[in-house]
């Protein structure tokens, strides 16, 4: 057997193993007792198995490197897998796990935990499919406050998805197995090794990204994931509970937009639009910061009790919610599209009367051999440096998407 048998004894008769709770390619979790305070823990045990891939077996409770080839590569793991601990152990919320104890023992290495009596979302939604609006929005509210606590602390979470998901029977759910979450220091550095999760449907692109760059590339990656790597697999999450659908690739969504969802017709829109805006698959596009998505969470819940749709004061969302986070919480799609057409035409001429003004001014103070060129091939200097500037222009609203997002928020001031 390649786990711990029931009533094997942990830390010198501390700990009484019981049963397995479940095992992944790098460890095993175990329901034991705390012998002197007759509690339930979880213990996760480090334990590289798999078919393939392992680096572990067993000899009796002894945990062996298969062979010394692996010594160093199993070091490495058992130093991250500590790590973890630490950070766990440092984050104190009520919907994340609390760590209480670290220890090696049997060649490998333990660490204790809160006993969540429950199941993961992945098992919910195995056995009842698709799960109502308003729960998944309650499980939403729960999640955002603990993941700002993590955020808090420059640690990313990098695998959230519903297998990672506890739910107990008061339908209270904890975010667990921070085995890939990523401390990044202030100088851009890992604390732990460059070994990362991919879940297909809960990868946005920065994170793809991270997993294919080299070590020599890492510093300049690092700076791509953030609070919003976590809030696209967060918002791939609901989309798995309220669908029980795989949520579509980001490579999907970037080509065909929100058409890459498929939503039942019970949803209601806003919680559409929120989960369509955590997936975006440019990460600026996406929400920043956790304040941004629950307050559209809040109005979607509230959205899903009433049968209304949401109506975003823009006076009180303003104080609450970064200028990126206004304009990406705007739907566009309600305002006529020949309001879209005026709206475009008179911040085209605003831009295009600022331009000739700066023609103007360039053209009046430009040096004569330059003015003698122009004049020569029969282009007046200020026209010459209006088409000039309005080429600019074009190239650089075009590139940062501003024009596209100014029209969308004028238009969204009068068509919620």
């Amino acid at each position: 057997m390649q786990h711990l048998q029931s009533n094997t004894t942990l830390q010198g008769g501390k700990y009484r193993i019981e049963r397995v709770l479940g095992q992944g390619g790098f460890g095993i979790t175990y329901l034991a007792t705390q012998i002197s305070l007759n509690r339930k823990v979880a213990i996760k045990e480090l334990f590289i198995g798999g078919s393939g891939q392992a680096i572990n077996e067993r000899k009796g409770n002894l945990v062996v490197v298969t062979n010394s080839a692996n010594q160093a590569s199993f070091d490495q793991q058992k130093e991250k897998f500590k790590k973890e601990a630490e950070r766990l152990a440092n984050l104190n919320h009520p919907n994340l796990v609390k760590v209480h104890e670290l220890f090696e023992e049997n060649g490998t290495a333990y660490y204790v935990m809160d006993y969540i009596d429950g199941e993961s979302l992945r098992t919910k939604v195995n056995r009842e499919g698709a799960l109502p609006e308003d729960m998944v929005l309650n499980y939403l509210q729960q999640l955002l406050p603990a993941l700002e606590v993590a955020h808090k602390k420059s640690i990313w979470h990098l695998d959230i998805k519903p297998e990672n998901i506890m739910v107990d029977k008061h339908g209270h759910v904890y975010l667990i197995d921070f085995g890939a979450s990523k401390h990044i220091e202030q100088n851009n550095t890992l604390t732990t090794s460059l070994v990362l999760a991919y879940t297909k449907g809960y990868c946005p692109p920065e994170l793809t990204d991270l997993i294919n760059e080299s070590q020599e590339d890492l510093i300049d990656a690092l700076k791509e994931i953030g609070p919003w790597t976590d809030f696209y697999a967060l918002g791939a999450t609901i989309y798995n509970l309220l669908t029980d659908n795989v949520p579509p690739s980001s490579k999907r969504i970037e080509k065909n937009g929100s058409n890459a969802f498929t939503f039942p017709s019970n949803i209601s829109s806003s919680t559409q639009d929120l989960i369509v805006w955590m997936m975006e698959p440019d990460k600026e596009d996406r929400p920043q910061v956790t304040k941004d998505i629950q307050r559209l969470s809040n109005q979607a819940k509230e959205n899903d009790e009433s049968g209304n749709d949401v109506i975003i004061d823009d006076e009180s969302t303003s104080n609450s919610y970064s200028f990126s986070g206004v304009l990406n919480s705007c739907n566009p799609t309600k305002a006529p599209y020949i309001v879209y057409m005026i709206v475009s035409l008179i911040c085209s001429l605003l831009g295009g009367g600022i331009v000739v003004i700066l023609g103007l001014i360039l053209g009046r103070f430009i040096v004569s051999p330059l003015r003698e060129i122009l004049i020569s091939f029969n282009i007046s200097p200020y026209i010459g440096f209006s088409i000039l500037l309005v080429y600019i222009l074009v190239v650089f609203l075009t590139g940062e998407k501003i024009n596209k997002r100014l029209i969308i928020y004028v238009c969204s001031l009068f068509y919620k």
